[in-house]
């Protein structure tokens, strides 16, 4: 007993020293997305009213003011700017991003307009770096729009009055599979946690042409500091396995996969692939 005991504390001791590093490495993430180059770039690609300027022209004219960082969030415990890990974490993110659309168009009431100003509404935009995704979604980039339906007739309504709000999925992916070009590559870079400082600072200055200041050099550096202590890709794929470990165990005992779902966080889908291989291998 007291060597089970002691194999958990050790096992429990290096998950907390996992997360605090995670967290670490989560908050450098954190600053180098809230760099105004970087905000630009995906600004580019992710939102259609800046897709004709150049990189230096949103960074320079429109992004006002210095991006704040886990300060201003949706809840007072959230923050806006992030990099999700976890792409199913136990609920679709895409209903996440759609309801933090929402909270900002609904935030915008006694700042933006007041009583029945509905006109002076501005668009939002909830725009979620997924640096982990399932193969299926890697190098994708997808936007969620508003777009009218004509059920009846064909009448016409300004674009303006109801293009509120636009949910954008980037998918990173793998240098040698499809699509890796432009932003996808270019987050890949910057976020990586396989290359080194100096490959990271050659591919973004040549390629992409981004200026090396002496704080965003500094913060690509932390960044690869941190990504030297950090396993996360290996630890996240090991509970992975596990869990499907605990889930196949299920179906073998004919546990209904509403239930199988609600335990394990696993999909409905990815609970009939696992029945298919598990027979497949039978």
């Amino acid at each position: 007993m007291g060597n089970v005991l002691w194999k958990r504390k050790t096992y429990l001791s290096q998950v907390i020293a996992q997360t605090q590093s995670n967290a670490r490495y989560d908050e450098a993430a954190k600053k180098l997305l809230g760099n105004k180059i970087v905000l630009a770039h995906i600004l580019k690609a992710c939102a259609a009213e800046y897709g004709a300027c150049t990189v230096d022209e949103i960074a320079e004219r429109y992004i006002q003011g210095e991006p704040q960082i886990g300060v201003v969030g949706v809840h007072k415990d959230e923050s806006n700017v992030e990099a999700q890990n976890r792409f199913r974490p136990g609920y679709p993110i895409i209903k996440r991003g759609i309801y933090y659309g929402g909270r900002m168009l609904s935030a915008q009431y006694g700042l933006v307009f007041t009583n029945a100003e509905y006109d002076k509404i501005c668009k939002v935009y909830s725009i979620w770096i997924c640096t982990n995704p399932p193969k299926e979604f890697q190098n994708t980039i997808t936007r969620y729009a508003i777009q009218p339906e004509c059920l009846v007739g064909q009448a016409v309504e300004r674009k303006e009055n109801y293009d509120l709000l636009s949910v954008v999925m980037v998918c990173l992916g793998e240098p040698e599979m499809e699509g890796y070009t432009g932003l996808l590559e270019f987050l890949e870079v910057l976020l990586s946690q396989d290359r080194t400082a100096d490959e990271k600072r050659n591919i973004l200055e040549d390629k992409f042409h981004v200026p090396m200041t002496e704080q965003f050099e500094s913060e690509v550096q932390e960044m690869c500091n941190l990504s030297e202590g950090v396993y996360e890709k290996g630890l996240e794929r090991g509970i992975e396995r596990g869990i499907e470990c605990v889930a196949l165990n299920m179906i073998r005992a004919d546990k209904p996969f509403d239930e199988i779902e609600i335990l394990t966080g696993i999909s409905h889908e990815d609970l009939i692939r696992l029945a298919d291989e598990m027979c497949e291998k039978v």
